[in-house]
């Protein structure tokens, strides 16, 4: 059992999580909102409040990023207010991806998507998995959870009440564990 006493902690330890609301800026573009918080600067040689960003290497790097995941995004410019709930979802994903060195848990990912959009999330989630990422789903839609998961947990109130792996012959089971038919 390890504890992660901080969001901070979990991230040195390679684990990324993108929450249900996403946590993405609206005003800023995609590059922007990859690297806020770990904007890359330099030259190293300076002290801190001295360093300029180095946008173009941080601006290189998620176009090689959004290319290597397959996302289709609009203008480098378009701020993320003004994409779709796909792309808003494929960026906050994206991002979990390039700093994530062991674990992406992702919180309902396909929540308040269309089915357009849940389509490029799961895609972009299998991309994750077969890059070697370790990815934990925690969703009710229980198609995309038998579509990408290798595992399927369930629990209620805080406890595990059961576990199966997603095939159509335990679909019924897990269903019934979700609903609390069978404790």
């Amino acid at each position: 059992v390890v504890h992660m006493s901080s969001p901070a902690v979990a991230r040195a330890a390679g684990i990324e999580t993108v929450y249900q609301d996403l946590a993405l800026f609206d005003n800023l573009d995609a590059t922007a909102n990859f690297f806020a918080g770990r904007e890359e600067a330099g030259p190293g040689w300076l002290p801190r409040g001295l360093r300029w960003m180095r946008g173009k290497d941080m601006t290189q790097r998620s176009r090689e990023l959004v290319g290597r995941l397959k996302i289709n995004l609009p203008e480098k410019a378009s701020s993320v207010g003004m994409m779709s709930g796909g792309q808003r979802q494929a960026i906050a994903v994206a991002r979990a991806s390039a700093f994530a060195s062991r674990v992406v848990i992702l919180d309902e990912p396909t929540a308040a998507l269309g089915l357009r959009e849940s389509r490029q999330v799961l895609d972009l989630i299998l991309r994750m998995r077969d890059e070697g990422c370790a990815v934990i789903v925690i969703s009710h839609a229980m198609d995309h959870v038998m579509e990408v998961a290798d595992r399927a947990m369930v629990m209620r109130r805080g406890r595990v009440v059961g576990e199966e792996i997603p095939r159509p012959e335990n679909r019924t089971r897990l269903v019934s564990l979700i609903v609390g038919g069978d404790d």
